[in-house]
This record gives structure tokens, C-alpha cells and sequence, in this order.
């Protein structure tokens, strides 16, 4: 699934564009997840969310959300395993497994910001390609305006390919709406079409549960990427459910993401 926002990208680029786009995204950003005992996550997820590979020149890791952290670290107790999604090669279209994240350890977090990175046991023996290199932290910054895009693993998306055993994702590329000292904020301008389906469909907003920790990649007139921010709280009236009196924070809403460049070469996270 893909937002649209055409003052993005030029039309005569954006088919080419758009391919080129998921696979770089789909690369770099994965599932985490977790569940009781090693059997495989398939089924019975208890919660997940989403992270960045990260490869600096002094360390390997995950970047997420420190929140995503914390609820893993609740479900220790009752014997939860952290799970993690690998694509099988970076084709375009590959499918995914998932792979046991061992002696997760966190690395450090920030609560204000909503970040935290992660290491594991075999995390060296990933394939390099799988890792964003983050340089030492730079000052660039968004502005109102920019182009911004990430991929997502929400909850409802794991919930409808679950029978076919299929690894759903949802791709975003929205504008920059605002900007702060911590934190911007991703949302169109009213009136502009929100969601499409790979046929060009226009689709209803979807519930973003899961969001949480998707790496946000900006790009410039060249089409180039490079990693913004992460994905950390989204805002809306939300969809209440009569089951469980809760809100659903949809996909139409305000989406709130933490600069990246916080987060430094040895995955210590500082508030300069």
C-alpha cells in the first residue's frame, strides 16, 4: 500500500521510483515481534513493531522505539523470545522468514525521544547489505515540505496475511507538516489522496498499531535516501472498538518521528 503525494516526486519518475523505493526501504527495515517460547512467530504474536538495521563503523544494531523495548521487557517474565523478519535476498519481492533474536541486549534509549537501540548474538553474521551505514550524526535536517517515506508492519496488516502466511507491509510516502527540535510531523495537506493499492485503488485509512519504530528515509532531486527519522507516535480520532473500548490510531492521522540524528556511531542516544 502506497500514500500518495505527487509533489514529491515528479510523475515521469514515479513508477520507475516507487520500485526502486520499496526495495531500498524493505532492505533496511524489518518486524520485531515477539511471543512465548522458540516456536516460530507465525502465529501468536503477543505484540510487535517496527525497526531500522543500523551499520556504523563501530557497531551493528537495531534502531527502534523505546516504548516497543519496554513492552518486550514486561513479557520476559512470562518466557517471550524477540523475533525479528529477514527478507531471503534483496530482490525485489522476496519473501520473508523469521529469524530468533538471541540474548537480545538493550544497547541504550531514551524515553523523551521514544528511541532505543538493540544488539543480539548473531547479529554480526547478518548479511552487510541488510544494514543502513549511518556516518557520524549530522545536523540535516527536515523542512516543512519534504518528502518523507517508510515501510510499516502493523498488527491488522500481520492479521490478514496470516492465513496465507504472507509477511505484510505498508509503504508510506507523505510531507514533512512541521518541524520542532526533537521531533517532525508526516501529514498530506487536506485533500489529497491518502492510500492506494497496488492497482492505483484509492483504499480507506488502515489502523497503524505496529508503526511504532519504522525507520523514515527522506530523498533529494536526485532520488537519493537517506535516514531522517523514526516513526515514534501517531495521533488521530482513532476507531473505536466496541469489543475493547480502545482507540485505533489510523493511518490518516498525524504521524510524530524522532531525528535520527540523535543516535550515534557506538548506539548511544544523546540530546545535544
Amino acid at each position: 500500500m502506497n500514500s500518495s503525494n505527487e509533489d514529491c516526486i515528479a510523475i515521469p519518475n514515479r513508477i520507475v521510483f516507487d520500485g526502486q523505493l520499496e526495495a531500498v526501504l524493505r532492505r533496511h527495515t524489518g518486524l520485531i515481534s515477539w511471543t512465548v517460547g522458540e516456536s516460530s512467530p507465525v502465529f501468536g504474536v503477543k505484540d510487535n513493531g517496527t525497526f531500522c538495521f543500523i551499520q556504523t563503523h563501530q557497531k551493528r544494531f537495531l534502531l527502534t522505539c523505546s516504548h516497543i523495548w519496554k513492552g518486550f521487557e514486561k513479557e520476559k517474565a512470562s518466557g517471550v523470545c524477540l523475533w525479528i523478519s529477514l527478507i531471503l535476498n534483496d530482490n525485489q519481492g522476496s519473501p520473508s522468514i523469521p529469524f530468533l533474536a538471541r540474548n537480545p541486549i538493550l544497547i541504550d534509549e531514551d524515553t523523551r525521544l521514544d528511541l532505543a537501540t538493540i544488539t543480539f548474538d548473531e547479529i554480526d553474521t547478518l548479511e552487510s547489505w541488510r544494514f543502513h551505514y549511518l556516518a557520524k550524526p549530522s545536523k540535516c535536517r527536515l523542512i516543512k515540505g519534504s518528502p518523507a517515506c517508510f515501510i510499516a508492519y502493523t498488527g491488522e496488516g500481520l492479521r490478514e496475511g496470516e492465513s496465507q502466511r504472507v509477511l505484510n507491509y505498508s509503504l508510506f510516502t507523505l510531507t514533512v507538516n512541521e518541524t520542532g527540535q526533537t521531533k517532525f510531523l508526516l501529514h498530506d495537506k487536506s485533500g489529497s489522496c491518502h492510500l492506494f493499492d497496488k492497482a492505483g485503488n484509492e483504499i480507506a485509512p488502515i489502523k497503524m498499531g505496529g508503526a511504532s519504530g519504522a525507520p523514515i528515509f527522506s530523498f533529494d532531486s536526485d532520488l537519493k535516501l537517506w535516514l531522517a527519522g523514526v516513526v515514534c507516535e501517531i495521533s488521530s480520532p482513532g476507531l473505536l472498538s466496541c469489543e475493547t473500548s480502545t482507540n485505533y490510531e489510523m493511518s490518516d492521522g498525524d504521524i510524530y518521528a524522532a531525528y535520527v540524528d540523535f543516535v550515534q556511531t557506538d548506539g548511544t542516544i544523546r540530546m545535544n
